[in-house]
């Protein structure tokens, strides 16, 4: 086997997306040292930190140690994406991932313009306008009209479905009201206060201006912004994603059904204890984007473990919120993040996928059954008194956990005294 060229990773290395040929039939190989259990010979396979969702076909040969070769999965993209299906690439630096992170429709504050700002809130307010029409409810439908329904509606089957148009008062000032609307039928729709609006641009798409609106809209497009940019937002297929993240407008994501070139040859030795490496040879460019780094590598799952284990009883009741409001936590994602900045760290400065709240909640639960296998209730803490039965005895908390009742209750609110802290338990056979 030949290689173009060779990358030494230090000790403990996370490396989440290796770098591939440039071209077909160039190979990167990648050389990293493993710590190996010479117990029970367990070690962490770095390619477990890889962001790219590994194929369903594989092979081997034990000839040659152990030979393992999948391809890349792929990706789900936007359906508002017309080309990310032609991008390719071998290499995705920090500055990249950044981006991943963020949908490419939340521009930086440095690409923030009142204009931006204005035409973005004004498409946001017309797809609202879109979704929910005018809520007056009416038991029959007693209008006819020739409207085009939306295609994404919340509206009632009882909802008024006349169509909203934007009219001007007595003042010259802009409103918009449902047609249906009249002196003697107040009920129906009506919007004052259009002064955040572009209210030209929201004039022609509700009256379905087709060329006005195109001006507008190519003017954003110029500029960046708009509908008529192309979404670029690609998710991979371990996510659970129904839509994008846009913010005009979410569009639906499409299976992307691809043959990604690139290989990921893995070797394996033998005897990991004598020769404790693993080569991961990366042949061919990806033909997608990268994906958003969304899974955790295992060492930064063990340090976030350790940082929760940290917490001792109070992780019985953690939340990934209230963990950061714990000093001692804190202190230590501080030290493991060699932290110097005043503002206080996040999840996320350990690693973007922690700022999924769900991804997170997902593992402090993972950890707090590993603790608490018994959870925290009346059976846990029988198995507390099991496990202290094991210590001397005055080293003992719980000394005893039975129970004599079929209803139990706790009066928390019953204070003898102001001040002392008490509540009061009552069992009735």
């Amino acid at each position: 086997t030949t290689v173009n060229a060779i990358v030494e990773h230090p000790c403990g290395a996370i490396v989440e997306y290796p770098e591939t040929g440039s071209v077909m039939g160039q190979a990167v190989a990648h050389i990293f040292p493993i710590s190996v259990n010479c117990n029970t010979h367990e070690f962490d396979n770095p390619k477990a930190s890889f962001q790219y969702s590994l194929g369903d076909g594989h092979g081997g040969r034990k000839n040659v140690l152990c030979h393992l070769l999948r391809d890349s999965k792929g990706l789900k993209a936007c359906s508002a994406n017309t080309d990310a299906f032609n991008t390719t690439h071998s290499y995705t630096h920090r500055a990249h991932i950044s981006q991943l992170i963020t949908p490419t429709r939340a521009f930086s504050p440095a690409d923030d313009t009142a204009e931006r700002e204005v035409f973005t809130k004004t498409f946001a307010f017309f797809c609202a306008l879109q979704a929910h029409g005018c809520t007056f409810r009416t038991s029959t439908d007693d209008y006819e009209h020739d409207s085009v329904t939306p295609a994404v509606s919340s509206r009632s089957p009882t909802s008024c479905s006349g169509n909203l148009i934007m009219r001007t008062d007595k003042y010259n000032q802009r409103l918009i009201q449902c047609e249906h609307r009249s002196p003697a039928d107040r009920a129906h729709l009506i919007l004052w206060n259009l002064q955040e609006f572009n209210v030209n641009y929201l004039q022609a798409l509700l009256a379905h201006d087709i060329a006005a609106i195109a001006t507008h809209e190519e003017h954003a497009e110029c500029h960046g912004y708009g509908p008529l940019v192309p979404c670029d937002f690609v998710a991979s297929p371990v996510e659970h994603k129904q839509t994008c993240a846009g913010v005009l407008e979410r569009g639906y994501l499409l299976k992307w059904e691809h043959d990604c070139q690139s290989k990921f040859d893995i070797f394996v030795p033998v005897d990991r204890v004598d020769v404790p490496r693993i080569v991961i040879m990366c042949r061919n460019p990806h033909s997608h984007p990268p994906p958003a780094p969304v899974k955790t590598p295992p060492p930064l799952v063990d340090l976030f473990r350790l940082l929760l284990l940290d917490m001792d009883w109070e992780l019985a009741d953690a939340t990934p919120r209230r963990i950061l409001c714990d000093s001692g936590f804190m202190r230590g994602l501080r030290t493991a993040l060699g932290w110097t900045s005043d503002r206080s760290p996040s999840l996320a400065d350990l690693h973007p996928s922690l700022a999924n709240l769900d991804h997170v909640h997902r593992l402090m639960y993972k950890f707090r059954r590993d603790k608490y296998p018994m959870g925290t209730g009346f059976q846990g803490a029988k198995l507390l008194v099991e496990k202290e039965k094991e210590l001397p005895r005055h080293a003992h908390y719980v000394r005893c956990a039975e129970t004599h009742a079929r209803r139990v209750s706790i009066d928390t609110s019953f204070k003898r005294l102001h001040g002392w802290q008490e509540f009061e338990i009552e069992a009735w056979d």
